[in-house]
């Protein structure tokens, strides 16, 4: 049997799990930081070059295959245009730092930090051995998922996406599946999915801690890493019609308002717990049928 919390205890218990998502959020914040401040120092320009030219490369082939989708598929589709930038940009989304990757639907472009994005590409290639280069393409997967999504709501009564955590979700799945398609046209080498998936975990977010906002936070960020990579295989594997969300919209509604139902009636004891035994969508994304479990891999 469980007891009801005084009001006392609760608000202390808040005041502690307020401390330690904040602390969390830090840890995650200065992950960032350390990238951005790489990035800020003076980035070798033969470097940015070489990222550039493996970005470019897959944004040829994104263009060509997303572009046969839609057409397939015989709904609007327009790729969206590129800008590399390193300083401060205004762009219809509002002014943007540096240290950022993007996409922006009024503009229909992606946005990238090329200093931020050669940091990223030497930083995974020194932990994984490799040379890196799959670490930038993943990132500019992601976001072109973005703009995939985009496109998917353009037609008359389609499914329009809410809840960021979603999204970014899905944008992971999408960059999984067309990692896929690349992969059976011969572009990638040993070593490109170790890559992926270590930026995908650099970039999971590590709040599943239990402030008081952490509910709508964890609807409105991108995920875990062990989330974000598990989506990303899930796409690898299964292909893009996994991905699409809107293959049954009633499902997402039903299970955000059972994962709603589940955190805010936690106990004290279940707060205590650790994080990955708190409710989280993530198993519920993979787990939909009708197409089975997806095993979360290990980083």
């Amino acid at each position: 049997m469980e007891f009801g919390i005084p009001v006392r205890i609760r608000f202390v218990l808040a005041l502690f799990l307020s401390v330690c998502c904040s602390l969390a959020q830090t840890a995650r914040s200065s992950e960032r930081a350390g990238i951005v401040e790489a990035a800020g120092r003076s980035t070798p320009q033969g470097d940015i070059v070489v990222m550039t030219a493996k970005v470019t490369s897959a944004r040829r082939y994104f263009e060509t295959t997303w572009a046969e989708f839609f057409r397939k598929r015989g709904t609007p589709y327009k790729s969206p245009a590129i800008v590399a930038y390193q300083r401060p940009i205004s762009t219809p989304c509002g002014m943007q730092p540096p240290g950022n990757a993007f996409y922006c639907p009024p503009a229909n472009a992606i946005y990238y930090d090329e200093a931020f994005l050669t940091a990223l590409m030497k930083r995974v290639a020194g932990e994984t051995g490799g040379d890196g280069d799959y670490a930038p393409i993943t990132v500019l997967a992601h976001e072109w998922g973005h703009a995939v999504e985009h496109w998917l709501e353009q037609s008359p009564g389609a499914f329009q996406r809410q809840y960021i955590f979603f999204r970014e979700q899905e944008a992971d799945c999408f960059a999984g599946s067309i990692t896929k398609m690349a992969e059976r046209s011969g572009y990638l080498e040993s070593g490109d999915l170790e890559e992926a998936r270590h930026v995908l975990a650099l970039g999971g977010d590590q709040y599943h801690l239990n402030s008081p906002d952490s509910r709508d936070s964890l609807l409105s960020g991108h995920g875990t890493a062990e989330e974000r990579i598990a989506s990303f295989n899930a796409g690898y594997q299964k292909g893009v019609a996994f991905c699409d969300i809107a293959l049954d919209p009633d499902w997402w509604r039903r299970s955000v308002e059972e994962w709603k139902k589940a955190w805010d009636h936690r106990t004290f004891k279940d707060m205590l717990r650790s994080p990955e035994d708190q409710p989280t969508l993530g198993p519920k994304w993979l787990n939909r049928k009708p197409y089975g479990p997806v095993k979360v891999p290990q980083k």
